[in-house]
């Protein structure tokens, strides 16, 4: 699977179930779980 680096933990976390928001900013599964928004900069996760 693919690597990215995760915007908010800052690790590189697989990109399987994680999102990445209207920004551009990855958010891993870890850290976006119930999450509907972009805990950086508030826009949607998509």
């Amino acid at each position: 699977m693919a690597q990215r680096l995760c915007s908010v933990c800052g690790k590189d976390r697989d990109m399987k179930n994680g999102k990445i928001c209207e920004k551009g900013h990855f958010v891993c599964y870890e850290c976006q779980k119930g999450r509907t928004r972009c805990p950086l900069d508030g826009t949607k996760l998509a």
